[in-house]
């Protein structure tokens, strides 16, 4: 949980600092619904009493849930602008396809099939680019539709449920996003984003994520 605690202390700080010094910087809203979907691996050990099991395990990880955060505009321009945001993530994980390998000293079993759910966050900071539309408060006549593309970090949490017991999953890693904005008017603005997000530790993909927003 420190990194989490560390990543919104840097949010609120960015923003507070913004407010203070920045000239009237406009501060949207998102809302909505996103997923992800991972492959994900790892290594665990129990040890009860005498007895020691290390597991190598590998499994589908689901997460879904409802989207909330704001979103600072810190330069804008006729044709576009750069923002910062931060639309927070909570709902659920569940994880399928189960498999380990399950060692305790002696002898080797194989354990698949396992399901679980758990609770799920992921706290995230973007800086975007954004080109054409480029907020919900863009009311040009000749723009109804914009692209935005930005990079940045996010913390994740979830549990998953191994041959063990449920295992603490998170990380801080990097995440890139692409998406697409549209809407005539501010009362039916959204923007769909397509994420994907890094594993600094294994060098590779972690998670593709989906998410469809109300501007607000």
């Amino acid at each position: 949980m420190r990194k989490l605690t560390v990543l919104l202390l840097a949010c609120t700080g960015y923003i507070s600092t913004n407010s203070l010094f920045a000239q009237a910087p406009r501060v949207d809203q998102v809302f909505g619904l996103g997923g992800s979907t991972s492959n994900i691996s790892g290594m665990a050990r129990s040890v009860s009493g005498t007895s020691v099991m290390d597991i190598n395990y590998s499994a589908r990880l689901r997460q879904f849930g409802i989207v909330y955060g704001p979103r600072v505009d810190v330069l804008a321009w006729k044709s576009g602008s750069l923002s910062i945001s931060s639309p927070l993530m909570l709902g659920f994980a569940s994880t399928d396809q189960y498999r380990s390998i399950d060692y305790n000293g002696s002898t080797r079993d194989t354990i698949e099939g396992l399901r679980g759910t758990s609770f799920a966050v992921e706290v995230p900071v973007f800086a975007d680019l954004n080109i054409g539309l480029h907020s919900a408060a863009d009311e040009s006549l000749r723009k109804h539709f914009g692209l935005f593309i930005g990079a940045g970090y996010a913390y994740n949490f979830a549990k998953v449920r191994t041959s063990i017991g449920k295992l603490t999953y998170d990380g801080f890693d990097p995440v890139f996003r692409a998406g697409i904005r549209m809407g005539r008017t501010w009362e039916n603005r959204f923007s769909l984003a397509l994420t994907v997000r890094g594993n600094l530790n294994a060098n590779s993909v972690r998670s593709y994520g989906l998410q469809l927003l109300k501007e607000l």
